[in-house]
């Protein structure tokens, strides 16, 4: 069965969107969690950042070790637009199987 994107929140939509273009941007074949977690940190509306900060993360730094993790990922030619991995897309499933877990629509 295909994941249903459509399942997700507009803010986790917009997160998917931006870690795709990030991993496009890098001229990466697959968006990972990395990419995520990187636009999810890039993201000062979010709900991610905020929290991180309130217990304590150091953002920017944060933000500069996960950018550079993701500058030593394997770059293609071709321009293809990213897909999301396995690890990813188990990473959304986990997301919207905690959401109904939390009977969150």
């Amino acid at each position: 069965m295909a994941f249903r994107f459509d399942k997700l929140t507009v803010k986790s939509q917009e997160a998917v969107q931006r870690a795709q273009s990030l991993a496009a941007d890098k001229g990466q074949a697959e968006m990972e969690p990395l990419h995520l977690l990187a636009a999810m940190l890039e993201d000062a509306e979010g709900v991610a950042r905020p929290v991180l900060e309130k217990v304590g993360v150091k953002v920017p730094q944060m933000l500069r070790q996960v950018q550079a993790e993701l500058d030593r990922r394997p770059q293609v030619s071709g321009g293809t637009q990213p897909n999301p991995n396995r690890q990813l897309m188990a990473v959304l499933e986990g997301a919207l199987q905690e959401a109904s877990a939390m009977k969150d629509d």
